[in-house]
């Protein structure tokens, strides 16, 4: 099971295909906010991931997010995540995203553990 206090990271450049233009805002080219997400979810996964056990996996259940700057192509995102409550089989976890210039996202997730082997088999359903 995670523990309290177990910090992961996810970095990486903003691309172009990162961008809100690349989903459709055409003109908008700084880092959209789904995908700025995915990259909290990532750290947060990292973070989840180091506690479980070979027959369970982690699922993202909810996530409470503010998208407070842009950023540009080329600048360097780092995602950090760090856990900060388990009860039972719920693992609650602080994110945040900056670059270069400051943050970029702050909030929190709440994760489940589940048996990996049962949650596929109910996804074949």
């Amino acid at each position: 099971m995670p523990e309290p206090g177990a910090v992961a990271t996810y970095a990486v450049v903003v691309e172009e295909r990162h961008t809100a233009h690349a989903a459709g805002n055409p003109g908008v080219r700084v880092l959209s906010t789904p995908t700025l997400a995915h990259f909290c979810a990532l750290a947060a996964r990292r973070a989840v991931a180091r506690g479980l056990a070979e027959d369970e996996l982690a699922v993202p259940r909810r996530s409470t997010l503010a998208h407070l700057k842009a950023s540009p192509p080329g600048a360097r995102i780092e995602a950090t995540a760090r856990v900060t409550a388990v009860n039972g089989r719920e693992v609650t976890l602080e994110v945040e995203a900056r670059d270069g210039d400051g943050t970029a996202m702050t909030g929190t997730q709440l994760w489940a553990i589940e048996d990996r082997a049962a949650l596929l088999a109910a996804a074949d359903g």
